[in-house]
């Protein structure tokens, strides 16, 4: 952030949020779909199998 201030380049902050906001927006989309909290979900994937276990 400091090179960023000091009119340093700005690849680094490109990547990072190239890198991130996707992560996330996956995040979000673990917790929309999940029916109540839970820890520790790999992926979107399990999300969705969770669910799937719990309404069945």
């Amino acid at each position: 952030m400091v090179v960023m201030l000091a009119h340093g380049p700005a690849r680094p902050l490109r990547i990072a949020v190239a890198v991130l906001v996707p992560a996330e927006l996956e995040e979000i989309c673990i917790t929309l779909v999940l029916p109540r909290p839970r820890a520790n979900v790999r992926s979107n994937a399990k999300a969705v199998e969770i669910r799937r276990e719990t309404t069945a």
